[in-house]
């Protein structure tokens, strides 16, 4: 226990040696991290209620706000801890006015990011050379769109966080002219204006780099093992984006999601689609075009009438949780690579020219063979894997019957909101793909809290949502 802070041991820590700890250094409750997190939103976040019940009997503050200005109550929310939140609202805060009905929350794991990405000033190459080059500016490394990370193994309330580097840590890895050959793929990300580290400037620069050491890498500079080698002996390390990235607090996730969509896209469009040549990178790397033709040479239809520049994709998607026209029961599908017992909702892409209520019915009636009527929409989530953004809905079911499309869906059924319930309280909080190791009396699983597909639920079988008065 001796190398555990009082934050591990609020996450997943045993009961006798946080009240031990406690009762130790009685000031304990009142510390907070980088993030301004607390132990409360430590413990409330893992679903250790015995863990918020010690603490809360011990001083802590209950309506502390982290640096997002969430309090505890908000983070079991968000992670589907109902049970922390009735206690929050029954035992702690009843004349607070706070409802017992859940709040209605939108910021979903991947979305709230607090950098300000400065579209308009990327094309200023003076500019983003002056915050590339500052010393304050952040950069984090990716290899094959695995970012490094420091992995505190003896941490398991924190055991994955990204670490951050210098300019000077990889200054001769990247080109700050926009077009310049045989450098890395570099991004600029955005300024957190909240992390004011140097008098006169708005904030703390992000920047995004691949040094990945593949032969199959666009450009290789020379030293990239060495300097991968140097790292992982100081205990760093490249980690898998997933399930790793759901490990980091939220303001990072946020970060390297609008990282890994971004460089993903870099990577996979070395070439201009107009004249198939090596296309380069500009804006911060948030721009591809060809090169501008030499004197005397054709231009690129790239370069005729309107710019045909390329830009970074998004690829919208439609996920969508199908209500029983009395609002009662729901219905779920799985999918054949779905771990077993795993059910989420109906989702699909979305075409061109079609609404997100034509697609949401479409994919209804393709996958399951429902009709569907009324579309309500309730938020939307990034999801970097690569580049798409899921668009949460509910629909009301005009049909029952339901005939599931079998290269589409395994198996598929009606659920109660109880049962929903029950789900939501066993769902597995860090990886999809270890729900069905979660020990339930239940036929099904569902997903963690950050999947959009388990807010949506949540919401409907909470009464946040009711279909027939929205």
């Amino acid at each position: 226990m001796s190398d555990q802070t009082v934050f591990d041991l609020a996450a997943a820590g045993s009961q006798a040696d946080l009240t031990s700890f406690l009762d130790a250094n009685p000031n304990a409750t009142k510390e907070t991290d980088t993030d301004k997190w607390t132990p409360l939103h430590h413990a409330a976040k893992h679903g250790r209620l015995d863990a918020v019940k010690a603490l809360v009997d011990r001083g802590a503050d209950p309506q502390a706000t982290d640096a997002e200005n969430r309090t505890p109550r908000d983070i079991a929310y968000f992670w589907a801890h109902l049970g922390i939140c009735d206690y929050f609202d029954e035992k702690i805060l009843p004349s607070s006015g706070t409802s017992k009905k859940h709040k209605f929350r939108t910021a979903n794991y991947f979305g709230g990011s607090p950098l300000k990405r400065h579209s308009e000033k990327r094309p200023d190459a003076k500019w983003l050379s002056a915050m590339l080059t500052r010393h304050s500016t952040r950069y984090i490394l990716f290899n094959t769109l695995q970012p490094m990370c420091a992995v505190h193994t003896t941490h398991p309330g924190d055991p994955v966080r990204l670490h951050y580097f210098q300019y000077s840590d990889v200054e001769k890895f990247i080109s700050l002219a926009p077009a310049e050959e045989g450098k890395r793929q570099w991004l600029y990300l955005g300024c957190d204006k909240s992390d004011v580290v140097e008098e006169g400037l708005e904030g703390r620069g992000y920047v995004a780099v691949d040094i990945s050491p593949s032969a199959k890498a666009p450009a290789k500079v020379g030293g990239e093992e060495e300097f991968i080698k140097d790292a992982e002996s100081r205990g760093l390390k490249f980690v898998a984006a997933r399930p790793s990235v759901f490990q980091l607090p939220t303001k990072e996730a946020a970060i390297v999601a609008e990282a890994l969509a971004v460089l993903d896209w870099n990577l996979r469009h070395p070439f201009c689609p107009s004249c198939g040549q090596r296309s380069a990178s500009y804006d911060g790397g948030w721009k591809r075009s060809c090169p501008k033709p030499k004197e005397g040479e054709e231009a690129c239809l790239g370069h005729k009438g309107i710019q045909n520049f390329q830009f970074p994709r998004t690829d919208p998607v439609c996920i969508v949780c199908i209500v029983s026209q009395d609002g009662q029961r729901c219905f779920l599908g799985r999918q054949k690579r779905f771990p077993p017992k795993f059910y989420s909702c109906i989702a699909g892409f979305m075409e061109p020219a079609e609404s997100v209520e034509d697609c949401v019915r479409r994919e209804i009636k393709e996958e399951t063979g429902i009709v569907a009527g009324r579309v309500i929409y309730h938020s939307t989530q990034p999801w970097p894997f690569p580049s798409s953004l899921m668009i949460g809905c509910l629909a009301v079911a005009l049909t029952e019957k339901f005939e599931p499309e079998e290269d589409e869906l395994e198996h598929a059924a009606w659920f109660s909101k109880e049962e929903i319930l029950e789900a939501l309280g066993s769902s597995h909080k860090n990886d999809w793909a270890l729900a069905h190791k979660v020990e339930t009396k239940q036929d099904f699983v569902l997903g963690p809290g950050y999947a959009i597909a388990v807010q949506i639920l949540k919401a409907w079988a909470s009464g946040e949502v009711d279909v027939n008065t929205e």
